[in-house]
């Protein structure tokens, strides 16, 4: 998700139309990704189904672009991770 956030503000600073766009009560849009997460969330403890949950939806969100070469290996060990669980 931090990577995705991370594309749209570098879309935005190199297009002056949608730099224009996203500017609300002289607050310029997109400005801060989330921080970066200190431990992967695939390499976190898992002990829960919340947790195996949320490892679950990182997989299917990485997914919603289309999987592929770049992506497939992460979705695979998420996934692996929650049928571990």
């Amino acid at each position: 998700m931090r990577t995705a956030h991370l594309d749209i503000i570098n879309t935005i600073e190199n297009d002056a139309t949608l730099q224009a766009l996203s500017i609300k009560d002289d607050n310029p849009g997109f400005n801060f990704a989330p921080p970066a997460l200190a431990t992967p969330l695939h390499a976190t403890p898992h002990q829960t189904f919340a947790e195996l949950g949320a490892i679950f939806d990182d997989a299917q969100s990485r997914s919603l672009g289309g999987i592929n070469a770049d992506n497939l290996p992460r979705i695979q060990a998420d996934l692996q991770v929650v049928h571990d669980g």
